[in-house]
């Protein structure tokens, strides 16, 4: 399996004039989590990933599954891709199909739906529990998302919650509106709703939260200021007075150094981060909590090392001990990489005072991940197009790296594993582009960036930790 992992190739198919290279990528099948018992790891659960139908990659069959989809209302047009939960059983009797997610996409590789089930491992069934499906528009943006449950005694679909979402182009807007029905309503209620105002290039400008008591209130509005090198400058939180009036809440100030590397972010009164770098590898941050006016307390301390693709290797968290007046190591993450920068293992280990060392106890966890290829084309008569994303974890900034671009116009736009947009903006460029994209606002969790020009769509997973 290693061996088939590594292997590269290449060979030429002619088609319309042009030349083409068949080349070997990689892609997740499975991912395994197993914790500490204080002695040993244990298997907990892990999650196998089967890619149905072309998806830029191998036909496989289509499980056991297959004849069910009509009841649900599916149909097949050979672009599924299917992952498989599996649990370790407390009778220790090994793993078995826990829970299952299948997901549809159009022939442009855009989400159109995902649905969850359940295995009665009792009546040897899948039983629905949750779908949610989106609504693209014509440049394929998720414009709507609904969630709805399976009822079982009606054995229909019932709606739960739905998020629509307004693309104002012309003054670079994104407006959600999130709404809910309960399980026997007929008319969709509002919950919230947020717009988003962008630059040119991306950049996040101001942000609006609504709530909806019988009426639109607004909470409150996040406005980012930049500096001359583009960099966030500062974050002001305003909220609305009974005047009507919009009144300053809070606010986060950031500082850096003379190459524009993060010095500090300071989040008013209640959250500091002071930021070093003890060499080009090495990232420390000490975090410290406000208990009064220009009064902090040490909270966590910790400590990243890069390798030279610039993905974590090892976080390193020390706490605060206030009687001892200094920091203790207390938990280190390691990651492993092959040959090809896929991560293979994530391992957790805490620091055992007594020994002075860091040891497995109860509670540390360990993740290994599995991949297979597929083959994809590129063509060999220009170099290809790449994209590259780090640091991974992002935490406030993402930088984007773009490698031999062939077309004028090139949009970037990013989106959370639901499918839902989260960014986008368009460059003019051509050979090289490079930019940092702010990403504090984004929820911690996985996302993927996507440019799409004329001639050639990539993309990029990376996650977000803040």
């Amino acid at each position: 399996m290693k061996n088939a992992l590594l292997l590269f190739s290449a060979f030429l198919i002619f088609h319309s004039g042009l030349c083409f290279a068949q080349i070997t990528k990689f892609r997740l099948s499975a991912m395994t989590s197993w914790y500490c018992d204080s002695l040993n790891y244990i298997a907990f659960d892990s999650t196998q990933y089967s890619y149905l139908g072309n998806r830029e990659g191998n036909a496989r069959y289509m499980h056991d599954w297959s004849p069910h989809m009509a009841v649900y209302g599916w149909t097949y047009n050979g672009q599924y891709d299917t992952s498989y939960e599996y649990i370790n059983s407390f009778e220790n009797k090994g793993y078995y199909a826990f829970r299952r997610t299948i997901k549809s996409y159009d022939p442009n590789d855009s989400l159109l739906s995902s649905l969850w089930q359940f295995n009665d491992t009792l009546h040897h069934i899948w039983v629905n529990s949750l779908q949610q499906i989106n609504l693209l528009d014509a440049n394929k943006n998720n414009i709507q998302t609904t969630d709805q449950y399976w009822d079982e005694s009606r054995n229909i679909w019932f709606d739960s919650v739905k998020s629509e979402r307004v693309f104002d182009t012309y003054n670079n807007k994104i407006s959600d509106t999130t709404f809910s029905k309960g399980r026997n309503a007929y008319n969709w209620a509002y919950l919230y709703a947020n717009e988003y105002k962008y630059s040119l290039t991306g950049q996040l400008l101001e942000n609006t939260y609504w709530q909806w008591y019988s009426m639109w209130l607004t909470e409150d509005k996040d406005v980012y200021y930049y500096n001359t090198a583009n960099k966030i400058d500062s974050v002001l939180t305003y909220i609305l007075n009974s005047s009507g009036v919009w009144q300053e809440s809070s606010s986060a100030i950031f500082t850096y150094d003379a190459t524009y590397r993060i010095l500090s972010l300071d989040w008013g009164s209640s959250t500091q981060y002071n930021y070093s770098y003890p060499d080009s590898n090495t990232e420390i941050i000490d975090t410290k909590f406000g208990i009064g006016p220009g009064s902090w307390i040490n909270d966590n301390l910790y400590t990243l090392t890069f390798n030279k693709d610039h993905k974590t290797i090892e976080k390193i968290r020390a706490i605060w001990d206030d009687s001892a007046h200094q920091y203790f190591k207390y938990l280190k993450t390691t990651n492993s990489y092959d040959a090809n920068g896929n991560v293979v293992q994530s391992v957790d280990t805490t620091w055992d005072r007594k020994s002075n060392s860091w040891r497995q106890q109860a509670g540390d966890n360990m993740m290994r991940f599995y991949y297979e290829t597929y083959t994809g084309l590129n063509d060999v008569k220009k170099p290809a197009c790449k994209l590259n994303l780090y640091p991974d974890p992002a935490s406030i900034y993402l930088n984007v790296q773009l490698i031999n671009i062939r077309d004028i116009q090139v949009t970037f736009a990013i989106y959370d594993f639901s499918g839902r947009l989260w960014r986008q903006w368009s460059i003019q460029a051509y050979g090289n582009y490079e930019a940092e994209i702010p990403v504090i606002d984004l929820p911690v969790g996985s996302y993927i960036l996507i440019a799409r020009a004329k001639n050639v769509q990539v993309g990029e997973q990376f996650s977000v930790a803040h």
